[in-house]
């Protein structure tokens, strides 16, 4: 590419535009074509985003430079630099070592004989080759055109393809108490980083009712789900106010037909589902939309809707399975005798000191639903033997200790995750911290975290409650066997941490009191 067919004159400061730029790298150890070829495509504009032109001067510096910007889309480069083929070793590394091939590759060389264009197409997996003489403006132009249009349709490849794996990943969450919230987390934060959104974005909901006429409507009934960039401070505050004008109407006009909505780089994504409330992704910085965005675009939005209506059906499901197992347990509760809310309490402070153990968030929900299934085993335990009011004989506590194998058997043959849970807490929650206890004899860590814990709820809300046998507990007496048996019968970090925040455990046992 002579400096004569491009014209060169001193280099200029590129105008301000908007819009993330192509990042196009020049690698050649001539300056004066770095400054020949920034003058030629510097006002270069495609799908309305301009160049940022980098320069490197060896292809080790340009080795370095895209290690760090493999989202460049066109490097020009140079044959003969450090030695006789330093850019054709160049194109080597970037396409093997670093697995770049979304990058555009063209060969523009002043040494032709040396890398004669045959054998450099045959045998390097470069996009385009030039030689120096025949690269004037408009032939530098259609190069680039030509290269930033192959770049983005295989990134759009590249972003459907990683848009359905991250749907694919979020709707794996089918049990989790919080999987469709994490799965429209997961859609709004990829949506932005797919699009290349730099600004700003949230994804907002509203009851089905509260759109009617949206033109007309000054006070919206919107409430933030998640955000993103500079939305991330405004949590809990009303996105009418948080929104531009325009953007807010674009909301409302998604909501109120039901469709996705643009307007310059502002875009609304309605998520179509057959469950309430109605929600819309809303995003500020888009770069302009091809045909196969938009369509990826609707894909993914149609497929958030599907996935939020199944795990929203699996959720319900799930709840109806876990409130009809509560009920079968606080009736083996009564059958015993008992007229209250254990199994609840239970639930409820063994998700408690779960999050105090530090156990993450899907965990103390797991133990929420489990734990009040640990004495379901006592469904196989005789009348006499189970509401006795005095002290058992050694024959009926040996009848007694089978109830943790029996719910243990009873839950065990079931698929689901939760059920699992409930089955190893049914199992091991009567195991004491130095191994005395039962069924296997199990001590110290080897006592799965879930019995660790149930057994620690179960006894505190046992004795601070009356039994057939027995009338509630003294609140400090309670405390006392919670302090003897640390180390001993109860694990000593969990005990430490019941006992620092025990105000909360008999906040729990106000809450859901036994009945008369």
């Amino acid at each position: 590419m002579s400096n004569n067919n491009l014209g060169l004159a001193p280099e200029s400061a590129a105008p301000q535009v908007s819009g993330r730029p192509w990042r196009v790298l020049v690698v050649d150890d001539e300056k004066d074509i770095h400054s020949a070829v920034r003058l030629a495509i510097s006002g270069i504009r495609f799908h309305d985003r301009p160049l940022e032109i980098v320069s490197c001067y060896s292809a080790a510096e340009a080795e370095t430079d895209l290690a760090e910007h493999p989202e460049t889309a066109l490097a020009l480069v140079d044959v003969v630099m450090e030695n006789e083929h330093a850019g054709l070793d160049l194109v080597r590394t970037i396409r093997e070592r670093q697995d770049n091939s979304q990058l555009r590759i063209v060969i523009v060389t002043g040494h032709p004989g040396q890398a004669p264009e045959r054998e450099v197409v045959r045998d390097y997996d470069i996009n385009d080759y030039h030689e120096k003489t025949e690269m004037d403006v408009n032939r530098l132009y259609a190069v680039v055109i030509n290269a930033l249009r192959g770049f983005s349709a295989l990134a759009t490849l590249e972003r459907s393809r990683r848009g359905l794996e991250r749907v694919a990943e979020a709707s794996g969450g089918l049990f989790s108490h919080e999987s469709i919230d994490q799965l429209l987390h997961a859609v709004l934060d990829e949506m932005a980083s797919l699009l290349g959104v730099l600004d700003g974005g949230l994804l907002l909901e509203t009851p089905s009712a509260a759109i009617v006429e949206a033109e007309s409507i000054s006070e919206p009934d919107l409430h933030i789900v998640a955000a993103l960039g500079h939305y991330l401070h405004g949590a809990g505050q009303n996105p009418a106010s948080l929104l531009p004008s325009n953007g807010l109407q674009l909301v409302l006009r998604a909501l109120q037909n039901g469709s996705t909505q643009i307007e310059g780089r502002l875009f609304a994504g309605y998520i179509p589902s057959r469950c309430q409330p109605r929600q819309v992704i809303y995003l500020e910085g888009m770069p302009p939309l091809s045909n196969a965005d938009t369509k990826f675009i609707e894909l993914l939005l149609a497929n958030t809707g599907r996935a939020r209506d199944q795990l929203t059906l699996s959720c319900d499901m799930e709840r109806m399975q876990r409130e009809t197992l509560l009920l079968l347990c606080e009736a083996i509760e009564l059958r015993s005798g008992e007229t209250g809310n254990h199994v609840r309490r239970v639930g409820e402070s063994a998700a408690l000191l779960a999050k105090l153990a530090g156990l993450d968030t899907t965990e103390c929900e797991l133990l929420r639903a489990a734990a009040p299934l640990h004495d379901v085993g006592k469904i196989a335990i005789p009348d006499a033997v189970l509401n006795k009011p005095g002290a058992l004989t050694d024959e009926e506590w040996v009848v007694m200790r089978t109830h943790a194998n029996a719910g243990h058997a009873l839950l065990i043959t079931h698929d689901s995750r939760w059920l699992a849970a409930a089955a190893e807490i049914a199992l091991s929650h009567h195991e004491r911290w130095d191994g005395q206890g039962y069924p296997r004899g199990l001590d110290g860590q080897d006592i799965p975290i879930y019995g660790r814990i149930t057994k620690l709820v179960d006894v505190f809300d046992a004795l601070l409650s009356r039994r057939c046998y027995k009338d509630a507990w003294p609140l400090e007496q309670v405390l006392d066997v919670l302090r003897d048996g640390r180390g001993s019968e109860f694990d000593p970090r969990l005990t430490d941490l019941m006992l620092d925040r025990i105000q909360e455990f008999l906040a729990i046992h106000e809450r859901l009191p036994d009945t008369a």
